[in-house]
C-alpha cells in the first residue's frame, strides 16, 4: 500500500481487518507511524482494537501489541486514544503493562477516552489495585470519579480499603466521590451522609456540591437527615446546583425522621 495515499491505506486496511485476512495484523503494524496522517492514524488503532483480541486465547498471541497501543494512548487525537485504550480493555490481564499509560487517561480531556480507559483498567484486574489507590491519592481531581469507578468494579476489601483512606482527602471532592462509591459498594447511608451533608455546608465550589447533591440523590428516602442543607441550595447561585437540589427534594420526604 505505499504508493497509496493516506485515505486510500485506510481503506485497506479496514477491510483487511473486516475480512479477518490473515496479513492484517503484520500490515497494520507495519502502518503504525506517529507521524502519518491523522485518518491513517485512526485506521491502525481502529484495526488494532478491531482485531480477535480475546484474553481468552491461549496461548496469548497478542502481547507484541501492548507497547504500540500505549504510544497510541499518547496520540494528540482522540478517536486513536479511544480506540487504543479500547483495544487493551480487550486484552483483559494481558493489559496489564499498560496499566500507568492507562491511568493516565483516567484524566483526558475527552470523556470517552477516559470511559474506555476505565473499562480497561477494570479488565486488567488486581495489578490494577496499587496504581489506582496512587491516582486516587495524588492525581487530579478529575480522574477521581473513573478511579472510584474502577475500584468499585474491582471490587473486594482492597478497593473498600482504598476508597475509605479516601474519605481522609485533602479534596473534598474526592472524599464524596469515595463516599458514594463505598455506598454503592454496601457500606450504610449514614456513613456517607457523615461526608456529603458537611460538603453541602462548607463549600462554594460547585464540582462538590454536584457530586454530594448526585451522590444524596442515591441514596433516595435515605438522604433525608440532609434536607435542610439540600433545601439551602435551592437558592445557589449556579443553575445547575439549583435543579440538583431541586430533584434531590423531590425524592425525599418532608421532614427528616425523628
Amino acid at each position: 500500500t505505499p504508493t497509496l495515499d493516506p485515505a486510500g491505506q485506510a481503506a485497506v486496511l479496514r477491510a483487511l481487518v473486516r475480512t479477518r485476512r490473515s496479513n492484517a495484523k503484520p500490515l497494520i503494524l507495519r502502518t503504525l507511524d506517529p507521524s502519518a496522517d491523522v485518518e491513517l492514524r485512526r485506521a491502525v488503532s481502529w484495526g488494532l482494537a478491531a482485531l480477535n483480541l480475546s484474553a481468552e486465547t491461549k496461548p496469548y498471541p497478542h502481547d507484541d501489541l501492548v507497547a504500540p497501543l500505549i504510544d497510541l494512548l499518547g496520540d494528540e487525537d482522540g478517536v486513536v486514544r479511544m480506540n487504543a485504550a479500547q483495544a487493551l480493555g480487550r486484552m483483559g490481564p494481558h493489559a496489564a503493562p499498560a496499566i500507568d499509560a492507562l491511568v493516565a487517561r483516567l484524566a483526558d480531556p475527552e470523556t470517552y477516552v477516559a470511559g474506555h480507559a476505565s473499562v480497561a483498567l477494570a479488565n486488567v484486574g488486581e495489578p490494577a489495585y496499587a496504581p489506582l489507590d496512587v491516582a486516587l491519592r495524588e492525581g487530579p481531581r478529575d480522574a477521581s470519579d473513573d478511579v472510584v469507578w474502577v475500584l468499585r468494579q474491582l471490587g473486594g476489601e482492597r478497593a473498600r480499603s482504598i476508597l475509605r483512606r479516601a474519605t481522609e482527602h485533602d479534596d473534598a471532592l474526592v472524599r464524596v466521590r469515595a463516599a458514594v462509591g463505598l455506598h454503592a459498594m454496601g457500606d450504610p447511608a449514614a456513613s456517607a451522609l457523615a461526608l456529603l451533608t458537611p460538603a453541602l455546608e462548607e463549600t462554594e465550589d460547585v464540582e462538590v456540591l454536584l457530586a454530594a447533591l448526585s451522590g444524596l440523590g442515591r441514596l433516595g428516602r435515605e438522604a433525608a437527615p440532609a434536607r435542610a442543607a439540600v433545601v439551602a441550595l435551592q437558592s445557589h447561585s449556579h443553575e445547575r446546583v439549583r435543579r440538583s437540589a431541586t430533584n434531590v427534594l423531590s425524592g425525599l420526604p418532608d421532614e427528616a425522621p425523628r
